[in-house]
């Protein structure tokens, strides 16, 4: 496995490569999107942890530009041009791309999944649906951009009421997994699911 920092669209990014990855475009890749703290010491080490298990991982930071929690729409972009950078790597398989994020970082992922085309699958990690309430950063609610998901969805949550996403997504007949979990859980459920939709 390797470990090194890129460049894209303005951003800093930790690249992680698993042991033997090489020219065949066959690995899958993960946008790994962090939470409120940003890129942070645990953002890191389950990027390699997922290297490990053979994903191409790739982690913007997406508060290099110096904004600390940056808006939707600037996030979402960043998001994609992550996406096309590592789809257009030549050991990732850009039909395999995932986006996985938790807390900030799963909302984020779940609006991606609802916004760009790019990703075969999505992973939110205890990130909400619904905001507290609404600004110019945050102009619209996540789970209003529900009926846009066309791609399988494992939503995880350590803790709050689930039933409002799980009936929206079963009225809106959406391949989902949804459970309420220990934290501890949520790194073995995202990388069975993983395994089974990549």
């Amino acid at each position: 496995m390797s470990t090194s920092e890129v460049e894209l669209a303005g951003l800093r990014a930790l690249l992680v490569s698993p042991e033997g990855a090489d020219d065949d475009g066959d690995a899958p890749g993960i946008v790994l999107v962090h939470g409120a703290a940003g890129l942070d010491r645990a953002t890191r080490e389950l990027a390699e942890r997922l290297g490990a298990h053979g994903f191409c991982v790739l982690a913007p930071d997406l508060c290099s530009r110096g904004e600390a929690d940056p808006a939707d729409r600037r996030a979402l972009q960043d998001l994609d041009a992550a996406a096309r950078f590592l789809g257009q790597r030549e050991e990732v398989d850009a039909r395999s791309l995932a986006v996985v994020g938790t807390g900030r970082g799963g909302t984020l992922a779940f609006l991606a999944g609802c916004t760009s085309t790019r990703f075969s699958c999505v992973v939110d990690r205890d990130g909400p649906v619904l905001y507290p309430e609404l600004s110019e950063a945050r102009p619209i609610q996540p789970i209003e951009l529900l009926l846009n998901l066309d791609r399988p969805l494992l939503a995880l949550f350590s803790t709050g009421d689930t039933t409002l996403l799980e009936q929206h997504l079963a009225d809106a007949n959406k391949d989902f997994e949804l459970a309420r979990c220990p934290v501890e859980e949520h790194e073995p459920r995202t990388l069975c699911f993983l395994r089974e939709r990549m």
